[in-house]
């Protein structure tokens, strides 16, 4: 499992103060609100558990990092050797349309959640943004609780979408490669 960029800044505020935090104090370190903070921390906890680690919460007092009895020079070196892969909205979206024609069945949010790194609730977003683009293209966008999202209509209309994004996205180069300049040589 990996974090998000994001995450990544909690888990580091929190080695960098071994004793108690509050939310709020994180929230304004990495400045996002006390409520992202606390949905940030249960994918934290979800990550620091195969590593043997916690986070102890405490009401009244904070939060801090509980290591068990290992140090946390392994939490350390595992955040070094995370690369972290933030994708723009725009990058994001791009991504779910391609898996959508791509995928001839359902694709469960939290699987497009989990490959962009953010939560479900900002995959429902997105996908609430690119309805009109997907309706324009002749297609229809399936939503159904424990189904999962897909993309509806004709093989054609599903090639003339994947073409379009191809005609936006890519340039000559990207699919042919760099043309040898005239009088160069080859």
């Amino acid at each position: 499992m990996s974090i998000t960029k994001r995450q990544r800044e909690i888990v580091e505020f929190l080695l960098e103060h071994p004793h108690e935090v509050t939310a709020g104090e994180i929230a304004v370190e990495v400045k996002v609100s006390t409520r992202t903070v606390h949905r940030e921390l249960q994918m934290i906890e979800q990550w620091l558990e195969p590593l043997g680690m916690r986070l102890e919460k405490k009401s009244g007092t904070g939060i801090r990092i509980d290591s068990g009895s290992d140090d946390l020079t392994v939490l350390r070196q595992q955040l070094e050797g995370k690369e972290v892969v933030e994708f723009t909205p725009e990058e994001r979206k791009l991504f779910i349309l391609c898996i959508l024609l791509d995928e001839s069945e359902p694709v469960k949010l939290l699987a497009l959640a989990s490959d962009l790194k953010v939560t479900v609730s900002t995959v429902t977003n997105d996908l609430d943004d690119l309805e009109s683009r997907i309706r324009q293209a002749g297609l229809k966008l399936v939503r159904r609780r424990g189904y999962g999202v897909k993309m509806n209509g004709s093989e054609t209309t599903h090639r003339t979408a994947i073409a379009a994004l191809a005609l936006e996205f890519l340039d000559e180069t990207d699919l042919f490669g760099r043309q040898p300049e005239q009088g160069a040589p080859s």
